[in-house]
């Protein structure tokens, strides 16, 4: 689907970084071993996936500023996400305890162009309690579509379609911004 570009050494050396800091957050252990054992983990699975992750996407940043945008881009994703998470999942909860669970099927279209991109924020919207991408066609100009179940409860149906869409837009907005 796409062409393979030029793998630059900076994209990889981002890469590993940027999977060392997830591990720190994941393991909250800062021994020496832990951080050792985690910095291999990530360059081992920078080099295996840089191929996938980074050969796949069209062009390619230059400059400091532009990784210092994509990194505040980056913050942006993973605070919106996690924020998203915790009010999902304090839906589903109310939901269950109710028993008042309507479920929907929509259509959002988003500005997404490569694989790596689509799979990101299907993988964000499955993620999310009470949500889960069906499917992934393309459109007719430049993006996708996303049908996307989703089971959380408003006042109003047309509320909940409107809190959907406007995080899954926001997310490709992010995406977008981080792929360019």
């Amino acid at each position: 689907m796409n062409k393979i570009r030029k793998i630059h050494k900076r994209d990889v050396f981002v890469l590993v970084i940027s999977l060392f800091l997830f591990w720190i957050l994941l393991t909250v252990n800062l021994s020496p071993f832990y951080l050792t054992l985690g910095f291999f983990i990530s360059l081992f699975i920078g080099l295996a996936t840089t191929r996938l992750t980074i050969a796949t996407v069209e062009g390619k940043r230059k400059t400091i500023k532009e990784y210092l945008i994509a990194t505040e881009h980056l913050i942006a994703l993973i605070f919106s996400v996690f924020i998203r998470i915790i009010l999902a999942n304090i839906e589903l909860i109310y939901q269950v305890i109710s028993l008042n669970i309507k479920p929907k099927i929509i259509r959002i279209k988003v500005n997404l162009k490569s694989d790596a991109e689509l799979a990101l924020i299907s993988h964000l919207i499955t993620v999310t309690p009470g949500t889960l991408v069906i499917d992934v066609e393309d459109a007719d100009d430049e993006g996708s579509y996303l049908f996307v179940h989703f089971s959380y409860h408003c006042t109003a149906d047309e509320e909940s379609i409107e809190k959907i869409e406007k995080t899954i837009v926001k997310w490709d907005n992010l995406i977008g911004a981080l792929f360019k």
